[in-house]
């Protein structure tokens, strides 16, 4: 989710936006971790990170939605 925010969550450019439009779908990112937690989850959002690590530095700013959002 903190992922999620960093490459979405700018976007939204008033607090009241942001609440209602973004925060449910982080919070849906959010549940989804906590109903699907496992090791092998873990290990797939580190490799999502870094990858989303490299592709920032390389310049990449638009990012699809994340596959845990409904």
């Amino acid at each position: 989710a903190s992922l999620y925010d960093y490459t979405h969550g700018e976007k939204y450019e008033d607090e009241e936006s942001y609440i209602k439009e973004f925060l449910p779908k982080k919070l849906d990112v959010e549940l989804y971790y906590v109903n699907h937690k496992s090791f092998v989850y873990d290990i797939e959002i580190v490799f999502r990170t870094v990858f989303t690590i490299g592709a920032i530095v390389m310049g990449k700013d638009d990012f699809k939605e994340p596959y845990e959002i409904d």
